[in-house]
């Protein structure tokens, strides 16, 4: 009939559900990736990855020879190392796999909604984390961060795979012990992931265990626990033990105490730098809008009790979740806005909730009537914003432009001339690695020279933050640009004396 509309097929739905949040987080990431610079630790992680593939050396991060970077576990630094091996060096290729990161953590939370609700509220979701920026925002560097969680999310999706949810009727799988051998497997699954997770970044992926557990507790589901947990843990130690193993059998007590102590147990003891324990409440406060307020619609329907069982299981699982996270990272001395990111997730579920509850046939006729559009257009939108010269970012410090020019007209002039850093943090030197100009020296390392033994012609790069040059006597200074100087050794120690 000609007033009828024409019904789309189960793959089309599938395939918009899934779709539209990857193009939304796409159409936010992708335009002028390019711009900025290798900002926080982006620069630092490129150049140890880039290293470990141009000299073959896969186990041990290295900043430069002597000096082993016992710091991260090597996986998501591997990931960017070989695509800049293999694009070249450049902003885009450092960052676009944070970006299949973010979008992987996408692709997982809404796998993890589905299961709970539907496939209208899990695209929501997907929608609600895409356009959070503190979420997005993070693709604009090497994120361990994003790749813990996408790491983290799929082992919480392995885990509610194992759970099986009918209590209307017997359940075949329950009844054959079906069960208790899919928990197994999901479960031994999920721990696989949770070991990526340990080989991100140390001992944090461990946590959804506990998490899992408490859930596992809350909603009644006692035999999942020895599954989850033994399996969990055989599949975690499985994927992340051999790394960890074969850097304690190579390096020793080095590996084990800055590993274990420097990032692990010393950060636990530190201070808290000044920064309140409400930090990450106040950022949520802050920047998590409008989201936020459909966290609190979802808090008001669960307090009123109109959510079916399966919904309210769902939604636990996010409440925990994030209420673990929000507390120990609330505890923990050193608090950083990136860390933050494992919030989003669980926030968003819970945002998603609230916006589809009661209304599924609405928002299927509200998406093929206004979303798929709009969608559309934002794509177009990106288009002609990639086109034009836009500046999202600002343009990397001309300073160190500056200093490159410096060390090629004196390594043109002397071949062997010696670069060497003077309270230069890692990120810094990381990005003289990336600019082909090799890692600095740094005169703290074992058998290193004393500064005012440096031969004659020797560039000695500082950070100077009060602005004010202090050149040594034997140095000049050869150039100084807001915080950034540089000095020539022009004369030696024995010709001083």
């Amino acid at each position: 009939m000609g007033g009828s509309r024409r019904v789309p097929s189960r793959g089309v739905v599938r395939l918009r559900q899934w779709g539209i949040p990857i193009v939304v987080l796409l159409c936010l990431t992708l335009p002028h990736l390019e711009q900025g610079d290798f900002r926080v630790d982006t620069g630092r992680y490129a150049a140890v990855g880039l290293q470990m593939w141009r000299t073959g050396d896969l186990l041990t991060p290295f900043l430069q020879e002597g000096r082993p970077y016992f710091n991260k576990p090597p996986l998501a630094i591997w990931i960017h190392g070989l695509v800049l091996h293999v694009s070249g060096v450049g902003l885009v290729a450092a960052r676009l796999p944070t970006v299949l990161a973010a979008g992987g953590c996408v692709i997982a939370l809404m796998g993890l909604v589905r299961r709970f609700h539907n496939g209208n509220t899990a695209m929501v979701a997907g929608l609600v984390l895409a356009t959070t920026y503190e979420f997005f925002r993070r693709t604009r560097e090497i994120s361990l961060d994003v790749w813990q969680l996408l790491f983290m999310l799929l082992a919480l999706w392995a885990l509610v795979l194992a759970v099986d949810f009918d209590d209307t009727e017997p359940s075949p799988r329950r009844n054959s012990g079906a069960t208790w051998r899919w928990g197994w497997g999901w479960s031994v699954l999920g721990g696989g992931a949770i070991g990526l997770a340990l080989m991100t970044k140390p001992l944090m992926g461990l946590l959804v265990l506990p998490i899992g557990a408490c859930w596992l507790c809350t909603i009644g589901r006692w035999r999942m626990l020895i599954p989850w947990l033994v399996g969990g843990l055989a599949g975690a130690a499985a994927v992340g033990g051999p790394w960890h193993l074969a850097m304690w059998r190579v390096h020793g007590e080095a590996f084990t105490s800055s590993y274990f102590g420097a990032e692990v147990i010393d950060r636990v003891a530190g201070e808290h730098q000044s920064v309140p324990w409400w930090q990450y409440l106040w950022t949520l406060a802050r920047t998590y809008w409008p989201w936020l307020v459909f966290v609190g619609a979802a808090a008001w329907r669960w307090g009123v009790g109109s959510l079916r069982v399966r919904t309210r299981r769902g939604l636990l699982l996010a409440g925990i979740w994030t209420a673990v996270w929000l507390v120990l990272l609330s505890v923990f001395p050193d608090k950083r806005p990136r860390y933050a990111v494992v919030l989003y997730p669980g926030l968003a579920w819970v945002s998603a909730a609230a916006l589809v509850s009661g209304s599924g046939a609405v928002m299927r006729r509200e998406t093929r009537r206004w979303l798929v559009p709009a969608v559309g257009a934002l794509v177009l939108v990106v288009v002609v914003l990639w086109v034009l010269p836009i500046r999202v970012q600002p343009p990397p410090n001309p300073a160190w432009e500056r200093v490159y020019t410096l060390i090629d007209e004196r390594r043109g002039e002397e071949p062997g001339t010696r670069v060497v850093a003077l309270r230069l943090d890692s990120n810094e030197e990381g990005k003289l690695y990336l600019s082909g100009r090799g890692w600095p020296e740094r005169l703290e390392l074992e058998g290193a020279p004393d500064r005012g033994d440096l031969p004659v012609g020797s560039l000695l790069i500082e950070r100077v933050w009060d602005r004010q040059p202090r050149p040594l006597a034997g140095e000049a200074v050869v150039l100084h640009e807001g915080t950034l100087a540089v000095y020539e050794r022009v004369g030696s120690a024995a010709s001083e004396e």
